[in-house]
Protein backbone atom coordinates (compact mmCIF):
# COMPACT_ATOMS: atom_id res chain seq x y z
CA UNK A 1 0.00 0.00 0.00
CA UNK A 2 2.86 2.46 0.77
CA UNK A 3 4.82 1.79 -2.57
CA UNK A 4 1.37 2.50 -4.44
CA UNK A 5 0.79 5.81 -2.23
CA UNK A 6 4.42 6.76 -3.50
CA UNK A 7 4.40 5.81 -6.89
CA UNK A 8 1.18 7.90 -7.07
CA UNK A 9 2.60 10.81 -5.59
CA UNK A 10 5.39 10.71 -7.86
CA UNK A 11 3.05 10.58 -10.75
CA UNK A 12 1.34 13.17 -9.47
CA UNK A 13 4.27 15.73 -8.98
CA UNK A 14 5.77 14.53 -12.28
CA UNK A 15 1.96 16.01 -13.80
CA UNK A 16 2.00 18.79 -12.15
CA UNK A 17 5.46 19.63 -12.90
CA UNK A 18 4.69 18.83 -16.58
CA UNK A 19 1.94 21.35 -16.65
CA UNK A 20 3.49 23.96 -14.86
CA UNK A 21 6.15 23.80 -17.42
CA UNK A 22 3.90 23.70 -20.50
CA UNK A 23 2.48 26.81 -18.64
CA UNK A 24 5.34 28.42 -18.87
CA UNK A 25 6.70 27.17 -22.27
CA UNK A 26 4.60 30.02 -23.90
CA UNK A 27 7.49 30.62 -26.33
CA UNK A 28 9.20 33.72 -27.20
CA UNK A 29 7.98 33.57 -30.49
CA UNK A 30 4.28 33.81 -29.89
CA UNK A 31 4.30 36.20 -26.71
CA UNK A 32 5.89 38.70 -29.31
CA UNK A 33 3.43 37.48 -31.70
CA UNK A 34 0.68 38.37 -28.90
CA UNK A 35 2.01 42.19 -28.07
CA UNK A 36 1.57 43.04 -31.86
CA UNK A 37 -1.64 41.38 -32.02
CA UNK A 38 -2.79 43.32 -28.92
CA UNK A 39 -1.39 46.58 -30.51
CA UNK A 40 -3.11 45.62 -33.59
CA UNK A 41 -6.21 44.99 -31.95
CA UNK A 42 -5.98 47.96 -29.76
CA UNK A 43 -5.48 50.44 -33.08
CA UNK A 44 -8.01 48.92 -34.96
CA UNK A 45 -10.96 49.78 -31.51
CA UNK A 46 -9.17 53.01 -31.73
CA UNK A 47 -8.25 52.13 -28.22
CA UNK A 48 -5.01 55.01 -27.52
CA UNK A 49 -4.09 53.60 -24.32
CA UNK A 50 -4.67 49.84 -25.22
CA UNK A 51 -2.30 50.42 -28.12
CA UNK A 52 0.46 52.45 -26.05
CA UNK A 53 0.23 49.77 -23.38
CA UNK A 54 2.08 47.22 -25.66
CA UNK A 55 5.18 50.12 -26.15
CA UNK A 56 8.07 50.40 -24.37
CA UNK A 57 8.36 52.72 -21.20
CA UNK A 58 10.53 55.52 -23.67
CA UNK A 59 7.74 54.69 -26.63
CA UNK A 60 5.16 55.71 -24.45
CA UNK A 61 6.77 58.79 -22.99
CA UNK A 62 7.36 60.02 -26.89
CA UNK A 63 4.29 59.18 -28.09
CA UNK A 64 1.27 60.79 -27.97
CA UNK A 65 -1.79 61.26 -29.54
CA UNK A 66 -2.32 64.88 -28.60
CA UNK A 67 0.98 65.46 -30.43
CA UNK A 68 2.62 68.44 -27.75
CA UNK A 69 5.56 69.66 -28.66
CA UNK A 70 8.62 67.02 -29.01
CA UNK A 71 6.73 63.78 -28.99
CA UNK A 72 6.03 61.43 -31.53
CA UNK A 73 2.42 61.41 -33.34
CA UNK A 74 0.92 58.02 -33.80
CA UNK A 75 -2.73 58.45 -35.01
CA UNK A 76 -4.39 55.54 -33.46
CA UNK A 77 -7.22 53.82 -35.88
CA UNK A 78 -7.75 51.20 -37.78
CA UNK A 79 -8.81 50.54 -40.65
CA UNK A 80 -8.93 47.48 -43.42
CA UNK A 81 -7.51 44.25 -42.15
CA UNK A 82 -4.24 42.50 -40.95
CA UNK A 83 -2.79 39.21 -40.08
CA UNK A 84 0.07 39.15 -37.67
CA UNK A 85 3.63 37.17 -38.89
CA UNK A 86 5.26 34.44 -36.85
CA UNK A 87 8.41 36.45 -35.13
CA UNK A 88 11.95 36.00 -35.34
CA UNK A 89 13.59 36.01 -31.61
CA UNK A 90 17.33 37.24 -31.30
CA UNK A 91 18.41 37.35 -27.98
CA UNK A 92 16.06 40.49 -26.31
CA UNK A 93 14.88 41.62 -29.68
CA UNK A 94 12.20 40.50 -31.79
CA UNK A 95 10.74 41.14 -35.67
CA UNK A 96 7.49 40.39 -36.12
CA UNK A 97 5.47 40.98 -39.65
CA UNK A 98 1.82 42.28 -39.88
CA UNK A 99 0.30 42.41 -43.61
CA UNK A 100 -2.33 44.93 -44.25
CA UNK A 101 -5.07 45.11 -46.06
CA UNK A 102 -6.92 48.23 -47.38
CA UNK A 103 -8.66 49.43 -50.27
CA UNK A 104 -7.23 45.88 -51.88
CA UNK A 105 -4.14 46.91 -51.22
CA UNK A 106 -1.37 44.80 -48.57
CA UNK A 107 1.11 46.32 -46.71
CA UNK A 108 4.17 44.27 -44.62
CA UNK A 109 5.20 46.47 -41.81
CA UNK A 110 7.73 44.88 -39.69
CA UNK A 111 6.83 45.49 -35.79
CA UNK A 112 10.57 45.55 -33.62
CA UNK A 113 10.40 44.31 -30.26
CA UNK A 114 12.65 44.66 -26.80
CA UNK A 115 12.27 42.45 -23.95
CA UNK A 116 11.22 44.71 -20.99
CA UNK A 117 10.71 43.66 -17.56
CA UNK A 118 10.14 40.07 -18.56
CA UNK A 119 7.49 41.17 -21.14
CA UNK A 120 7.71 42.11 -25.15
CA UNK A 121 6.92 45.73 -26.08
CA UNK A 122 7.08 47.60 -29.07
CA UNK A 123 9.97 49.96 -29.99
CA UNK A 124 9.75 50.25 -33.32
CA UNK A 125 8.35 49.55 -36.92
CA UNK A 126 10.10 49.57 -40.01
CA UNK A 127 7.01 50.64 -43.27
CA UNK A 128 8.21 50.79 -46.79
CA UNK A 129 7.28 54.15 -48.65
CA UNK A 130 4.96 52.76 -51.27
CA UNK A 131 4.15 48.91 -51.62
CA UNK A 132 7.38 47.22 -52.61
CA UNK A 133 9.51 50.22 -51.94
CA UNK A 134 12.13 51.53 -49.92
CA UNK A 135 11.32 50.99 -46.50
CA UNK A 136 11.92 53.79 -43.73
CA UNK A 137 11.88 53.05 -39.59
CA UNK A 138 9.47 54.70 -37.52
CA UNK A 139 11.58 54.54 -34.04
CA UNK A 140 8.97 55.52 -31.14
CA UNK A 141 11.56 56.18 -29.17
CA UNK A 142 13.71 58.13 -30.52
CA UNK A 143 10.69 60.36 -32.97
CA UNK A 144 13.63 62.70 -33.95
CA UNK A 145 15.56 59.84 -36.03
CA UNK A 146 12.20 59.68 -37.69
CA UNK A 147 12.93 62.63 -39.91
CA UNK A 148 16.30 62.00 -40.72
CA UNK A 149 14.51 58.27 -41.93
CA UNK A 150 11.93 60.35 -43.93
CA UNK A 151 14.43 62.44 -45.67
CA UNK A 152 16.68 59.34 -46.47
CA UNK A 153 13.60 58.25 -48.52
CA UNK A 154 13.53 61.92 -50.57
CA UNK A 155 16.32 60.66 -53.61
CA UNK A 156 14.13 57.69 -54.40
CA UNK A 157 10.74 59.74 -54.25
CA UNK A 158 12.59 62.74 -56.67
CA UNK A 159 13.98 60.50 -59.12
CA UNK A 160 10.32 58.80 -59.37
CA UNK A 161 9.09 61.71 -59.65
CA UNK A 162 11.47 63.27 -62.34
CA UNK A 163 10.92 60.22 -64.23
CA UNK A 164 7.00 60.78 -63.94
CA UNK A 165 7.23 64.62 -65.11
CA UNK A 166 9.68 63.52 -68.03
CA UNK A 167 7.29 61.11 -69.25
CA UNK A 168 4.45 63.28 -69.61
CA UNK A 169 6.45 66.12 -70.78
CA UNK A 170 7.46 63.54 -73.66
CA UNK A 171 3.56 62.34 -74.07
CA UNK A 172 2.57 66.40 -73.72
CA UNK A 173 5.49 66.89 -76.60
CA UNK A 174 4.23 63.95 -78.51
CA UNK A 175 0.68 65.08 -78.27
CA UNK A 176 1.57 68.95 -79.67
CA UNK A 177 3.38 67.38 -82.37
CA UNK A 178 0.71 64.84 -83.72
CA UNK A 179 -1.13 68.10 -83.37
CA UNK A 180 0.92 70.26 -85.81
CA UNK A 181 1.32 67.53 -87.79
CA UNK A 182 -2.62 67.39 -88.01
CA UNK A 183 -3.22 70.99 -88.85
CA UNK A 184 0.02 71.01 -91.59
CA UNK A 185 -2.21 67.79 -93.51
CA UNK A 186 -5.64 70.15 -93.13
CA UNK A 187 -3.47 73.17 -94.50
CA UNK A 188 -2.24 71.18 -97.29
CA UNK A 189 -5.79 69.80 -98.08
CA UNK A 190 -7.07 73.58 -97.85
CA UNK A 191 -4.72 74.80 -100.28
CA UNK A 192 -5.15 71.81 -102.67
CA UNK A 193 -6.95 72.76 -106.25
CA UNK A 194 -10.39 70.81 -106.28
CA UNK A 195 -10.65 68.67 -108.77
CA UNK A 196 -13.85 67.90 -110.65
Amino acid sequence: MRRITTTAGFLLITMLTAFALAGCGRSDERAAQETVQNFMSATARHDAPGAKANLTSLAQANVNEANPAGSAKMTFGGGGDFSVGGAVVTDDQATVPVTTRDHNQETTLHFKLRREAGQWRIFALTTPIKPGGTEITLDFEHPERMVGEMLKALPQGFKEGAQAMGEGAKAFGEGFKAMGEAFKQGAENANRPKTP
